[in-house]
């Protein structure tokens, strides 16, 4: 079951240039002294109460900005850097780092998210992250000298064996670091713990020096890469990504506080390893299809298919899986346009490739895709419908997809199966989003037309926000049935195959909203190098004179501001561990 929740905003640009007027031009409002409101051309919204006008006009006319419509909207507390929006993937990890006194920005207003971190700023970082320690080591590098600003930091760093530098003699501390670099300078902060040898990204090679720092980051939730199939560990780290990857490893490594036990009844169904599956599935992988289509072909079975076998091998999976079981992927494809529906395709047949694995041995036992063929078992234990739970959401968190999936007298299984139907969805829309992003690869490869990316904003930002919603409803279920049914709540936390798959969905996830975001920025970039004029505001995304908007963002932030309520924390914390 699927809604798109999109608004498109067609907006004709008159021919006259947009003047500034003061610092906040572009989003004022004026007013008469009858009372007329009016927009500049660069407004945030054109109201029905509201006429467009210049700026410069406005001001030689005498109007003023207008009280009621300039007042202060409720936002998400903001970092005081200029340069890190609330909604940024990395927006909490530099509050963290400042709070931590981890860095102080580039200066009081700027962080500089998108600059280059050098090897001398990373050990810095993880120096001041562990308390600044005292070292009784002599410099071994002779390009590090007493008194610059990383010279302790080096020391400690040598000493606890979190780097060896770039030579015997060189550390080589202006050199921009590498997100390979970067992992690996934390995997030995931890004790280069040991991990597997099964690495999902086809660009770490199995004798990388960065490959189990990789692995390790990955099943830590520290990253989830560039991409479904990708690391890039020679690309140069950012100092946004540098305190994000920071913030992840200390809050993972912060001691979760053990709640009072309540005893436990034995549960119903027993849980071990044996419902966890590794290894692929008996799915037969063809050769892919070879001849990518263009945004303008026609949503056929071959093109749908060679699209995803060349940007989502996931999505094609879980396609190729349902079709051999009898499932018609193309029923999904109500639109002619190839790419209008992609996702929900992807979305609908997740649904299917759990139906398909699932299975009854007195109980019933869910199967949720986790990625590179493999699917994870999951039995479920006693639940209660999800509506109980919801009646008790305020009214301002009731988003778009509140009423369809736990509002009163919902028929889909994320309110009849409890917390199990409510991972099957977190499972679904998690795909759907990740097949959307990764489209913006192949419109990189695609003609460089502002209606080409508008439609790739359209579909990227269809679904991105149901993170926040189904972790939201999964986090309050577990809440509700803590506190109103404790045999239930006892049997779900003791369900080690639960945990893991939401463990492993809500990384994926998360992976994939920070990479929404990331897009958006590139594009901005990319399109502006280009010639190509984009704008932004709060809800809309420009290009040229033409908008898409999804009015997401609002609902996105409130839903992650009310998860970090302590109970919240505790919870998935809890739920994560």
């Amino acid at each position: 079951m699927k809604r798109r929740l999109i608004a498109l905003l067609l907006v004709f640009a008159l021919l006259c240039p947009l003047l500034a007027v003061g610092a906040a031009a572009d989003y004022t409002v004026y007013i008469t002294d009858t009372g007329e409101k009016y927009h500049n051309y660069g407004c945030r919204y054109l109201s029905e109460s509201c006429r467009p006008i210049s700026a410069s006009s406005a001001r030689a006319m005498g109007y003023t900005p207008c009280s009621v419509c300039n007042a202060p909207v409720a936002e998400p507390e903001q970092t005081g850097f200029v340069d890190v929006a609330p909604n940024k993937y990395y927006s909490e990890a530099v509050d963290w780092a400042v709070e931590k006194g981890i860095t102080n920005g580039l200066d009081k207003s700027h962080f500089g998210p998108q600059q280059a971190c050098t090897r001398g700023q990373i050990v810095t970082f993880l120096w001041r992250a562990a308390g600044e320690p005292t070292v009784d080591a002599g410099m071994t590098f002779d390009d590090v000298h007493y008194g610059d600003y990383c010279y302790n930091a080096v020391r400690w760093a040598v000493k606890n064996g979190i780097t060896k530098g770039t030579s015997s003699t060189k550390f080589s501390p202006q050199q921009p670091c590498t997100r390979g670099q970067v992992v690996t300078f934390l995997y030995r902060a931890e004790g280069s713990p040991d991990v597997g040898n099964v690495c999902r990204f086809s660009d770490v090679a199995d004798d990388s020096f960065c490959r189990s720092a990789v692995i390790w980051a990955v099943a830590n939730n520290i990253t989830n890469g560039k991409t479904e199939t990708t690391f890039a560990p020679s690309e140069i780290c950012n100092r946004a990504q540098i305190v994000t990857f920071l913030y992840r490893f200390y809050n993972q490594s912060t001691p979760t506080p053990t709640p009072t036990p309540t005893p436990a009844p034995t549960p119903t169904t027993p849980v071990s390893s044996d419902y966890i599956v590794s290894g692929k599935l008996p799915y037969p992988c063809p050769e892919p299809l070879s001849c990518v289509p263009t945004p303008e072909d026609e949503a056929t079975h071959d093109n749908v298919l060679a699209l995803l076998d060349n940007y989502c091998p996931n999505g094609a999976y879980i396609l190729r899986a349902t079709e051999i079981e009898g499932d018609n992927f193309m029923t999904w494809m109500e639109n002619e346009a190839l790419l209008d529906c992609i996702g929900t395709a992807v979305h609908e047949q997740s649904h299917g490739y759990t139906s398909h694995n699932m299975s009854y041995n007195g109980t019933w036992v869910m199967a949720y895709y986790t990625g590179e063929g493999k699917h994870i078992k999951v039995p479920q234990t006693e639940t209660y419908l999800s509506e109980e739970m919801a009646v008790q959401i305020p009214e301002e968190l009731r988003t778009f997809r509140y009423d369809t999936y736990v509002g009163k007298g919902a028929v889909v299984s994320a309110n009849k199966r409890g917390i199990y139907g409510l991972m099957n969805e977190f499972t679904a829309y998690c795909w759907d989003t990740i097949t959307n992003n990764s489209m913006y690869e192949y419109y990189l490869t695609q003609e460089l037309t502002e209606e080409n990316w508008l439609n790739y904003v359209k579909i990227s930002s269809s679904q991105y926000y149901a993170y926040s919603e189904f972790k939201y409803y999964i986090l309050s279920y577990m809440l509700y049935a803590k506190e109103n049914y404790p045999n239930i709540y006892e049997q779900t936390m003791n369900n080690r195959a639960l945990l893991d798959a939401f463990r492993i969905i809500e990384a994926r996830y998360r992976g994939a909203v920070e990479q929404y975001f990331a897009n958006l920025d590139r594009l901005e970039t990319y399109l502006k190098d280009n010639g190509i004029r984009v704008f932004r505001d709060k809800d809309m995304f420009y290009i040229g004179y033409f908008g898409y908007g999804t009015f997401e963002d609002k609902y996105y932030n409130l839903l992650e501001n009310a998860m970090k309520a302590p109970e919240y924390v505790q919870m998935y914390k809890l739920m994560t561990k």
